[in-house]
Order: structure tokens, then C-alpha cells, then sequence
């Protein structure tokens, strides 16, 4: 059954952390993954864990939260530790190696969380503006609207698991029966209802390219400005020496 299977959605919450710009929160994640990506000291690491433990206090959300999102990685976390210990790789780097999922996956927890679907398309299709091959907003509608159709997709599964078992279907023993049966259904509920949707965009004479967004959520303040430095010369220093300690 799916009913556990839960995204990382907004949390409604007054904090410093969601009152910043998105798109600062969006630069910030990509200056953190490559700080976490290229640090091999440990210390530095749990500098991260400091820093990202930090963050996770001043946004106010329950830990469950951060956990709920580790809980998808735990098989990859152990099959990456078990293989490091295959090859006879150095503990210190073994932990390493896992400690930079781990940042990852809990400061993206942390900007999703922090961060309303809007926020999110603006500052996607700000990021992307310089780029001619990108149409103005478009990538940031289709985004906004894949994370729409995950939570839609994965009930129509569920339910049809649901029916499945209600007809004394043993799941396990029919896991061919199972796919052939969620595939070709989940398919056209979601081709029927991005159908349905584009219809209903097209009646209302929705243009992507002269949408606007409301600039009441995305205002750029000092305090964006400040952090932005902040990280920008904490990655060009590290970025440059590597912190190979």
C-alpha cells in the first residue's frame, strides 16, 4: 500500500527561514550540494550537520519531518556502506561518502518545506530567463504542475491496490497481474486528467509566457543579499583550497 508515501510539502510556518526569497533558498541549495559534494574533511562535514541542525531549529518543523525523507535513502545509505566496506575503503571516507547524502537530502527537505509552489516556479523560471532555449515560465508551470500530479497518481494506485486486494488478489504472489493492471491505468487516468487540465487552461486563455507572478512572496531584501555573500565566499574558499585535510 502507498498510504505512507508522502512528499515534502509546504509547512505553514513564521519563521526567518520562510520569510526569505526563493530564490535565494534555490542558490543557496546549489552552493551547499557543491561545498558538500567536494568536502572530503569529516570536520567540515560535521560542520554541515551543525549548520543544517541549526536550520532545521529555526524553521520549526517536527524532526519526523527530516526522518520521513531519510526513510526513502535508508537502503541506498546502507548499500553504499556496504560496498565501501567491500572495496576496503577507509571508514572516515565510508562516512564520508554518506554524510553528503544525508546534507543533501536534509537541506533540500528544509527548502521544500520552507517554500510555496509559486516561490518555487519563480524562481526556477528566474534562474532560467537567460537561457533562449527556455520559453519564459514554462518550466516552472510544468514543474508546479508534476508535483500536482505525483500525490493524484500515487491515490489512483493505491486505490487500485485496494480494489485488487478487496478481490482476494494476492499481491505478492501476482506482482505481473499487479503492474499490468496499476500501468495501464494509472496511464490513462493521468493522460485523461492533463487533458482535461489543458482544456481547462486553454478556456480560460491562460498564457504562460505573460503569466506574473505575485511579487508580495518574492520580495529581495537585505537580508537575502547578505546570506547569498555569505555563501558565495564560503564556496569560492572552499572551492579553491578543497579542504584535502
Amino acid at each position: 500500500m502507498l498510504n505512507n508515501i508522502k512528499l515534502n510539502r509546504f509547512v505553514n510556518r513564521k519563521t526567518f527561514i520562510h520569510s526569505l526569497n526563493a530564490l535565494d533558498k534555490l542558490l543557496t541549495l546549489f552552493m551547499f550540494a557543491f561545498i558538500s559534494l567536494i568536502t572530503k574533511s569529516i570536520y567540515i562535514h560535521i560542520l554541515l550537520m551543525c549548520f543544517l541542525i541549526l536550520l532545521i531549529g529555526l524553521c520549526k518543523i517536527s524532526i519526523k519531518e527530516y526522518f520521513k525523507a531519510l526513510k526513502y535513502f535508508l537502503y541506498l545509505l546502507i548499500g553504499i556502506f556496504l560496498i565501501n566496506l567491500l572495496f576496503n575503503i577507509n571508514i572516515i571516507e565510508n562516512i564520508t561518502s554518506l554524510l553528503k547524502i544525508i546534507e543533501l537530502v536534509i537541506y533540500t527537505s528544509i527548502i521544500t518545506m520552507t517554500t510555496k509552489e509559486n516561490e518555487i516556479m519563480y524562481s526556477i523560471d528566474t534562474l532560467l530567463k537567460p537561457f533562449d532555449i527556455f520559453k519564459k515560465n514554462k518550466v516552472g508551470l510544468i514543474f508546479s504542475l508534476t508535483l500536482k500530479f505525483i500525490p493524484v497518481v500515487i491515490d489512483q494506485i493505491n486505490s487500485i491496490i485496494k480494489n485488487l486486494l478487496s478481490k482476494g488478489i494476492n499481491i505478492k504472489k501476482n506482482k505481473m497481474l499487479v503492474l499490468k493492471s496499476i500501468i495501464v491505468p494509472s496511464l490513462k487516468s493521468s493522460i485523461k486528467k492533463a487533458d482535461n487540465l489543458a482544456e481547462s487552461l486553454e478556456v480560460r486563455l491562460y498564457n504562460a509566457e505573460e503569466f506574473k507572478y505575485n511579487n508580495i512572496y518574492n520580495k529581495w531584501r537585505l537580508r537575502d543579499s547578505i546570506i547569498i555573500t555569505s555563501f558565495i565566499l564560503i564556496t569560492i574558499i572552499i572551492g579553491v583550497i578543497k579542504w584535502d585535510i
